[in-house]
């Protein structure tokens, strides 16, 4: 088995909405052309339909198996790390018109899921939620004109939408014990054992705040990849007072996992 080593530090990791990974790898755009359709082919990711109110774009799509957002994981105060058993998520740009105007077709039938507006890393994009389902076409469909307009999806977004990562945390561990204001050296190993390549988001920090920041990177099918994370959280001890112990979570969607770790006070020497 292949193991890769990632290293990243996220800092802050206790504050809300503090966010840390390297950029997708796997989005498909093109360069932006204008044409309109015609009745036996859509448009391509990146060409815009030109309309009397100015040109829609549906651009970058890209199948993401979670989303960091305030509602998808039924949270509408905090974002969180949202996965849903049995479904995926394609993640769009869309623009020149309401996200509401658009929806998701394969084989030429209705997607019915509901939609989302994702932050970072995802942040600009908006997510459809899709069926786990094998297709030979799919489209996004833009309904708010004289008549439907499409972008047909190419063959890897296809593809990925009929399939799934899944992810397994080999590892977890972090320093044993920590003085306030150090940082928590936090290492994570993530297998993927799924159907393809995959992205491993999670929400990674101390449990005592109401929000903690997110990590994120690239697993790929079959392979093993380790990373590492240096976490500075706000607070260092439980609020109520409870102990010296202080709890670290890291929560991918569809799981989660807990660990603790001794908070020492230093002493003048």
């Amino acid at each position: 088995m292949v193991t890769r080593r990632a290293f990243v530090a996220l800092l802050g990791a206790g504050l809300a909405g503090c966010s840390s990974g390297p950029p997708a790898s796997n989005d498909h755009s093109t360069t932006a052309a204008s044409r309109s359709p015609t009745t036996d082919a859509g448009l391509e990711p990146g060409e815009s339909y030109t309309t009397d109110g100015g040109e829609v774009v549906v651009a970058d799509p890209a199948v993401r198996n979670s989303i960091v957002s305030r509602s998808v994981a039924g949270s509408s105060t905090h974002p969180d790390v949202g996965a849903h058993k049995g479904a995926q998520f394609l993640v769009v740009r869309l623009s020149g018109a309401p996200a509401e105007e658009f929806a998701v077709e394969a084989d030429g039938q209705a997607i019915d899921g509901n939609r989302y507006e994702p932050i970072e890393p995802d942040a600009g994009l908006t997510a459809f939620q899709v069926t786990v389902i094998e297709a030979d076409t799919a489209a996004v469909v833009w309904t708010g004109g004289d008549e439907p307009v499409r972008w047909e999806l190419p063959d890897p977004v296809v593809d990925a939408i009929g399939k799934l990562p899944k992810f397994e945390l080999r590892e977890f561990t972090m320093s044993d014990s920590v003085s306030p204001g150090e940082p928590i050296e936090t290492t994570l190993t993530v297998a993927n054992v799924g159907e393809r390549d995959g992205r491993f988001l999670a929400e990674l920090g101390a449990v005592v705040m109401s929000d903690v920041g997110e990590v994120w990177f690239d697993v790929p099918q079959g392979e093993t990849v380790t990373a590492e994370f240096s976490l500075t959280p706000s607070i260092y001890t439980p609020m109520d007072g409870s102990g010296d112990e202080l709890t670290v979570v890291c929560d991918w969607g569809s799981d989660r996992a807990e660990r603790t770790v001794k908070v020492v006070e230093e002493t003048e020497s």
